[in-house]
This record gives structure tokens, C-alpha cells and sequence, in this order.
């Protein structure tokens, strides 16, 4: 059995493009992707549909997935916009210094729920 992470992918038709959203990015998440639309799907939603990942709270079942999706689109010039809790930017930067895959490949703005 496959384990279901925190993450909705929601597409829309917006004046006749595919775009997509995600609510949280658990662990996993784009190999659940995977699993759903194949490699080849999931890699045209990741790099030609996806513009905007929500982190809802900092517990990692809820955004250790965003890693890997922003890996995937390294080479793109859009950015991808991230929006989540302030506590999440030092997460990513600390990555960006042990691997610049990410680097300059998102724009985050921070929302706090608290």
C-alpha cells in the first residue's frame, strides 16, 4: 500500500491554459504525482502548470515534498511563487547552502496563521 501525504493538486482551465496549485507539499508528493499522471504528466504540471505551492503549518508532513518539486524545475526562469509560515524561508535557505539546485527558483511570501 502507498502512503498518502499532505497535498492537494488543484488544475484549472483558466482562458484555455492548464494551471495548477498545491495545498501543502508532504513528503512523497511528487512521487504520488507520479504514480497518478506518469513521470512524463507529472513533469509538464510541475514545470509548465504549477505557479504556486501553500504551506498551511511547518510540521513536515506538510512541506518536506517542496524540496523535490523545486529540484524538478531547475532551468525554468518563472519562478514559483511559495507561500507559507515565516519559519519556512530559513528551511529553504538552509538547503539552498548544501545544494544550489533551488537557488532563485521561487518567490516566497510569507502568511502566518497564528
Amino acid at each position: 500500500k502507498y502512503r498518502n501525504v499532505s497535498a492537494i493538486l488543484l488544475r484549472l482551465k483558466i482562458n484555455g491554459t492548464m494551471k495548477a496549485i498545491l495545498l501543502d507539499c508532504g513528503e512523497g508528493t511528487y512521487f504520488q504525482m507520479c504514480r497518478r499522471f506518469g513521470r512524463l504528466g507529472t513533469n509538464k504540471i510541475v514545470r509548465d502548470e504549477l505557479s504556486l505551492i501553500w504551506i498551511s503549518h511547518m510540521h513536515a508532513d506538510h512541506h518536506l515534498g517542496l524540496l523535490k518539486i523545486l529540484v524538478e524545475r531547475k532551468g525554468l526562469d518563472d519562478k514559483l511563487s511559495i507561500v507559507a509560515p515565516r519559519a519556512m524561508l530559513p528551511f529553504l535557505r538552509e538547503f539552498e547552502g548544501t545544494d544550489n539546485r533551488i537557488r532563485n527558483m521561487y518567490a516566497f511570501a510569507c502568511c502566518n496563521f497564528d
